[in-house]
């Protein structure tokens, strides 16, 4: 389908896939996946309620098909054709009359040095997944993300191919991501720097949404997602669905404070979808105060904010197996940033296993293309990149913008 969606319009997603199916006979503990190619007219069904309703987007169903999740059914080798049969009935059900979104979950693995899988293995995993979805589908939408890691790795896959890219995170009441407390502002700011389309929250209640959108809009360099959940439960597992007209109520507050991209997660149905399109013409572009967000720089649980004119650098240190002491050594002194040389690929992997240490911002010198890139890559953050290193001016720019880093 052409994307030929006004830019300053908001945009209507779809709504909730698992609780519907579970109220068909579908069980938590069971692959979805499998589930839905087993009753492929309930997804039919599904899918055009959505569009019927008014949705935009239509995302696959295919939100735990990566082969980590696969893997606990034994389906990993099957993840291509599970991908594949997924999306082609999707782009079916949409019939031209909505974009197609490949969905695209966390694997919830732990990298380097807190489990055992590197995080060039995790962007393959994540590229299985992508390059299946792809002949299929118009964009990709990442969502439900916690770690930095999946993040990156996810949208690093999803941009081999130039469809565009969209991400979402769900958070607590602390306005963190679950189990890996990552900032939602710290994440959309690396991620609108590594190239990500659109930005925004899911599977949260609006009102967690709005504390959150608050932060983020003066930042955004990109369009802002708001998916609330519609189920939402209590310490005590009890829970308390919003209706149609409250959802609308909720998502009109939003609207007006400058998201431009809308749907629901959990509990939402094609009634409460049908809610949202009412309240669609009360959106307002954000024309607050702009924060300046090229200096600001984070790490899986930081963020730096730096005064270019007054910054310290350390003294470089080189990579080597082990080397956490002398990058806590190095972070402790009265430095604003961590100088790191980089002289080959080998150096690259070593810092990656041990920047969980680094308290301050990273910049990177290197005299060595691959081993910049790699080192880029690898760096669960952004970096900055030191601009006397001895590679050509434009190549050292391009390999900074493709990994969101900055040379300073």
């Amino acid at each position: 389908m052409d994307d030929s969606y006004p830019a300053d319009k908001p945009r209507l997603c779809d709504g909730a896939t698992g609780t519907y199916f579970a109220q068909l006979g579908y069980k938590y503990e069971d692959s979805l996946e499998q589930w839905i190619l087993h009753n492929p007219k309930q997804l039919e069904e599904l899918q055009k309620g959505f569009i019927e309703a008014g949705s935009g987007i239509i995302l696959t169903p295919t939100f735990t098909a990566n082969p980590a999740m696969l893997k606990r059914f034994d389906l990993d080798e099957k993840c291509e054709e599970i991908n594949q049969r997924l999306a082609m009935l999707t782009k079916e059900n949409a019939g031209g009359k909505a974009i197609v979104a490949g969905n695209i979950g966390p694997t919830n693995i732990a990298v380097e040095p807190y489990g055992e899988t590197s995080f060039t293995e995790l962007i393959t995993m994540y590229r299985r997944q992508a390059e299946a979805l792809e002949p299929y589908v118009d964009m990709y939408w990442i969502e439900t993300v916690t770690s930095l890691s999946d993040m990156r790795a996810a949208v690093i896959a999803c941009r081999d191919s130039e469809k565009p890219v969209y991400l979402t995170v769900s958070i607590n009441e602390d306005l963190v991501t679950y189990n890996n407390e990552v900032s939602p502002k710290a994440a959309m700011i690396l991620l609108q720097e590594l190239g990500v389309d659109a930005f925004g929250i899911n599977c949260t209640p609006a009102s967690r949404i709005k504390e959150v959108m608050a932060e983020l809009l003066p930042c955004a360099k990109i369009p802002l997602i708001a998916k609330p959940c519609c189920d939402v439960y209590d310490e005590n597992g009890k829970c308390t669905k919003t209706s149609p007209e409250a959802f609308a109520r909720d998502m009109a507050e939003l609207l007006e404070m400058g998201v431009q991209v809308v749907g629901g997660c959990c509990g939402t149905t094609a009634e409460h979808i049908k809610a949202l399109t009412g309240v669609l013409p009360r959106y307002k572009p954000f024309n607050g105060e702009k924060e300046e967000t090229d200096f600001i720089f984070m790490n899986e649980t930081q963020i730096f904010y730096l005064e270019p004119e007054t910054t310290e650098i350390s003294e470089p240190i080189s990579c080597y197996p082990e080397m956490h002491e002398e990058i806590s050594n190095m972070c402790d002194k009265n430095y604003d940033i961590l100088l790191v040389e980089i002289n080959s690929p080998d150096d690259a992997f070593d810092f990656a296993k041990s920047a969980h240490m680094a308290t301050l911002p990273v910049m990177f010198f290197s005299e060595n293309e691959l081993a910049l890139k790699m080192a880029l890559m690898m760096y669960q953050g952004r970096a900055l990149v030191d601009s006397k290193s001895e590679i050509d001016e434009e190549v050292l720019k391009e390999i900074a913008d493709k990994y969101g880093a900055v040379v300073y």
